[in-house]
């Protein structure tokens, strides 16, 4: 596994199941291909919502360019004064 995908795999090992207790925060669906990092979508409050989109955003990522599949899609939280939106939500398909 590449080394970043390793790092916020270590970050946050949780899966926004049930037993989530992340707190509340900026949420983001991200895309790692290599030493390139993608915020796709977001921003959600949760990190469960940003868990429920991320296999939708991977799929509507898929339609559009098929390397998608060989990411690392993950949920990441960023800072609070973080204002940028997800690509997919900025294209309007999410």
């Amino acid at each position: 596994m590449p080394a970043m995908a390793e790092a916020l795999k270590d970050a946050n090992s949780c899966d926004g199941g049930e037993g989530c207790q992340c707190e509340r925060g900026k949420y983001y669906v991200t895309a790692v291909n290599g030493s390139a990092f993608y915020v796709m979508a977001g921003p959600y409050s949760t990190h469960r919502e940003a868990e429920a989109d991320r296999n939708k955003a991977l799929r509507i990522a898929d339609d559009i360019d098929g390397r998608a599949w060989f990411m690392v899609w993950g949920v990441t939280r960023m800072a609070d004064d973080y204002t940028k939106v997800g690509k997919l939500n900025e294209l309007g398909l999410l």
